[in-house]
């Protein structure tokens, strides 16, 4: 079986073409997600990617997201990047499309210098967007809505996926993301699970950002985590109408439309193609 290794700021994915080998849809992809991102028995990788005919006529393409420990995720905003570059460089007549996902669907742009940009749509916050537990929706206060968890007050923004932003006091070290991390990803109130991004605003245009992803862990890069800084910063009056997150990967460029929208610009890469032998 073909596959494509790629990445976006170092947030890597093994990608599976459907449209290219229709007997990729038949696989169990949960458990191949696993195997396949394994890093010391398998390809390597944060999240397993697939390429698939869409389900809505106004979609050139569907994309799905697995994380590394199998799970599915609604949206990836280094990887969308990725399949649209790759699907672009396919097909010649596709420089602008859309691309379907579980979050919904995303306008993208294949550009000349290599990076992609693309339409996130309107932010959504609060605790129903976040997957917050209706239970615990009493705790979350503010505009936007947020919530403190085990110390750390953090905006609930969804992109698409869901996101608990917490803004610091000093530039995010890796030992306190990947202490604090898992315990709110996985905290009671998330029935589903929360990418956590922990983020410090360096002026009303340039922001730090650490993120630990859902199913996958700390990661070089988060798109929609970026994205959801982005986005509640902005609500809350501390960064303008364009900006720019750095993440330990490298850094993405993002400006708000007039309509209310968020775009994203930042690379995507494709590193090598090879051949699954593995079961």
């Amino acid at each position: 079986m073909r596959f494509t290794k790629a990445h976006g700021l170092g947030n890597d994915f093994v990608i599976l073409d459907a449209l290219q080998d229709p007997s990729i849809l038949v696989r169990d992809l949960h458990a191949f997600a696993r195997a396949a991102c394994d890093r010391r028995a398998g390809i390597g990788a944060d999240q397993l990617l697939t390429i698939e005919p869409p389900t809505r006529t106004t979609a050139a393409v569907r994309m799905r997201v697995f994380n590394a420990d199998g799970s599915e995720a609604e949206m990836c905003g280094n990887g969308i990047r990725c399949v649209a570059r790759l699907f672009a460089s396919r097909d010649a007549g596709f420089a602008v499309f859309v691309v379907e996902t579980r979050g919904g669907l995303y306008r993208c742009e294949a550009l000349h210098d290599g990076s992609v940009r693309v339409g996130m749509g309107a932010p959504r916050f609060g605790a129903e967007a976040a997957g917050f537990a209706p239970g615990a929706a009493s705790r979350v206060t503010g505009e936007p809505a947020s919530v403190e968890l085990h110390g750390r007050r953090g905006a609930l923004v969804s992109v698409g996926n869901p996101h608990f932003v917490a803004f610091l006091d000093a530039p995010p070290e890796a030992r306190m993301v990947e202490r604090d991390g898992p315990l709110i990803e996985r905290h009671e109130a998330f029935p589903l699970g929360v990418n956590a991004q922990f983020a410090f605003v360096e002026s009303r245009d340039r922001v730090l950002l650490s993120t630990w992803e859902r199913g996958a862990g700390m990661t070089s890069a988060c798109g929609t985590g970026a994205c959801a800084t982005f986005a509640a910063g902005h609500a809350m009056g501390i960064l303008g109408d364009a900006a720019t997150v750095r993440l330990p990967g490298g850094e993405l460029h993002f400006a708000r439309t007039p309509e209310g929208e968020v775009q994203m610009t930042g690379p995507a890469t494709i590193v090598f193609e090879g051949e699954w032998l593995g079961g």
